[in-house]
C-alpha cells in the first residue's frame, strides 16, 4: 500500500472495463419493497413520484378514492421491485388476521422467504406503510407482525395537504401509542404529498429516501439510488448525502496507511482508482451510460484530477505548514477527503447540467442528445471547480470533510481504549 500511494496513476493501463463492470454489478442487486395502505391513500401516486419507470410500467393512479390496484402488482424500476398492494376499506369490520389485505401482505413476505430461503435477493426488504387521516387497529397489528419477520417499516402520512398540523400530530401520537402497546420498534413517521406547492417540511421525499437507503443491508444500498426518479436536485441530494461521503471515507482510509501527505495526492494509484470508480458510479446513478468510459478516461487523461489535487492539497498545507504525529494524519485525511469530495460534487453538478440539457432539448432525459464526454471537458470541470470553491457548494464539501475527519478521530480514540 505505501509503495502504491506515491506512484503515478497509469491512465493507459488502468482497467476501465473492470471498474465499469464492478459499478454495474454493485448496482444490479435486487431490492424488494412493499407499498401498502388503505384504499385511495395514494400508494400508486407515491410509487410513480419516487421511482423511475418506463412509460408502460407506471402504477395506475385512481381518482375519487376508487381502488386501481387489485391484489398485488409488481413494478420493476431498474434494480427495485415494488409490490403495490390492493388497499383495504377503512370501514371494514373484519378482524386484522381475517382481512384479505393482511393475508396478502403476510403471505407475500412468508412465501418469498420460504420459497427462497438462501436467496436474500428474493426476500422482502422494506415496507412503506401509507396512511391517510387515521391509524387503524389493522395498521397496528400488521406493522407488528411485519416487524416480527425482521423487516423494517416506515409509516408515510400521504395527502398531508388535506390535514392540519393538529391532525398530523394526532396521527403521529397514535403511531407512538401503538408502539408502546404492541412493542412496535422505532417506526419512523413521514409526511408526503404530490402537491408541489407544499414545502419540504411536509413533503419529506428526501427523508424517506434517506431512511430507505439507511435501512437496507450494506450489499443492497448501491442498488437503491439508481432506481430513483431523476428529478432535478433529488439525485444530487442523494449523491451528496450518501455516494460522495462513501468514496471520501474510502480515500481517507487509504491515506491513513501512510505517515506523509502525498502531493499531488490524487495522482496516486489507489486514490485515483477510487475517484475513477466514484465518477462512474455517479454517472451510472444518473442513468448516463453513453460514452461513460470515454468520459472518465478523458477526465483522468486530461490531468484534471492532478490539477485539483495540486491546487487543493497546496491550499490545505499552506494553512498548516508544520504538523506532526496525529495532527499530520488528520491533515492526510483532510486532503484526501477534500479532493475526493470536491471532485464528486463537481461531477454531480455536471450530471445535473447534462440531464437538464437533455430534457430541455429532447423532452426526455432518456434521449441523451449529446455525449457526456462533451460535458466532461477540462475547461468545464475547472469552471465548475471554481464555482464550488467560491460559492455555497463549498459548504457541502466542508460538511463531508468534517464528517469523515470526525469519524477518523473517533476510530482512533476507540483504538486507543
Amino acid at each position: 500500500m505505501n509503495e502504491n500511494i506515491n506512484k503515478k496513476f497509469d491512465v493507459k493501463n488502468f482497467d476501465y472495463d473492470k471498474c465499469y463492470e464492478e459499478v454495474k454489478e454493485n448496482a444490479s442487486k435486487n431490492i424488494n419493497i412493499i407499498v401498502c395502505g388503505a384504499t385511495g391513500v395514494g400508494k400508486s401516486s407515491l410509487i410513480n413520484d419516487f421511482f423511475e419507470f418506463d412509460k408502460d410500467s407506471a402504477a395506475p393512479v385512481g381518482s375519487s378514492g376508487k381502488p386501481q390496484t387489485r391484489g398485488i402488482h409488481e413494478y420493476r424500476s431498474k434494480s427495485i421491485t415494488l409490490f403495490d398492494t390492493e388497499g383495504y376499506e377503512v370501514e371494514s369490520s373484519s378482524t386484522p388476521e381475517n382481512s384479505a389485505f393482511y393475508k396478502n401482505i403476510i403471505d407475500l413476505i412468508d412465501e418469498r422467504k420460504n420459497t427462497y430461503p438462501a436467496d436474500l435477493g428474493m426476500h422482502i426488504h422494506e415496507v412503506w406503510y401509507c396512511i391517510n387521516n387515521r391509524f387503524m387497529d389493522l395498521d397496528e397489528r400488521l406493522i407488528k407482525d411485519i416487524q416480527a419477520r425482521n423487516i423494517t417499516v416506515c409509516v408515510i402520512i400521504t395527502k398531508v395537504d388535506n390535514l392540519d398540523e393538529n391532525e398530523v400530530a394526532q396521527i403521529k401520537d397514535a403511531v407512538g401509542e401503538a408502539g408502546k402497546r404492541s412493542r412496535i420498534n422505532g417506526v419512523e413517521v413521514f409526511t408526503y404529498s404530490t402537491n408541489s406547492d407544499l414545502g419540504d417540511e411536509y413533503v419529506q421525499k428526501s427523508e424517506i429516501n434517506s431512511w430507505a437507503h439507511h435501512n437496507l443491508d450494506d450489499y443492497l444500498r448501491e442498488s437503491f439510488i439508481p432506481s430513483l426518479k431523476k428529478a432535478q436536485g433529488q439525485m444530487a441530494e442523494m449523491m451528496i448525502k450518501h455516494k460522495i461521503p462513501k468514496y471520501a471515507a474510502l480515500a481517507a482510509g487509504i491515506v491513513t496507511a501512510t505517515s506523509f501527505v502525498p502531493v499531488p495526492l490524487s495522482d496516486s494509484v489507489p486514490l485515483m482508482g477510487i475517484q475513477v470508480k466514484m465518477a462512474m458510479d455517479i454517472l451510472s446513478c444518473y442513468g448516463i451510460d453513453n460514452d461513460m468510459k470515454g468520459a472518465v478516461k478523458n477526465l483522468a487523461g486530461a490531468g484534471f484530477v492532478s490539477y485539483i489535487g495540486k491546487t487543493l492539497a497546496s491550499q490545505l498545507l499552506s494553512v498548516i505548514p508544520f504538523v506532526g504525529g496525529a495532527a499530520k494524519a488528520t491533515v492526510n485525511v483532510s486532503v484526501a477527503t477534500t479532493v475526493t469530495a470536491t471532485l464528486g460534487v463537481a461531477i454531480t453538478k455536471i450530471c445535473e447540467e447534462y440531464t437538464k440539457a437533455c430534457i430541455e432539448n429532447g423532452g426526455s432525459k432518456d434521449l441523451m442528445i449529446t455525449k457526456i464526454s462533451d460535458y466532461f471537458t477540462v475547461e468545464n470541470l475547472k469552471k465548475v471547480m471554481k464555482e464550488i470553491s467560491k460559492g455555497k457548494d463549498q459548504k457541502i464539501v466542508e460538511r463531508i470533510v468534517k464528517a469523515v475527519v470526525d469519524m477518523f478521530k473517533d476510530t482512533k480514540k476507540g483504538a486507543r481504549k
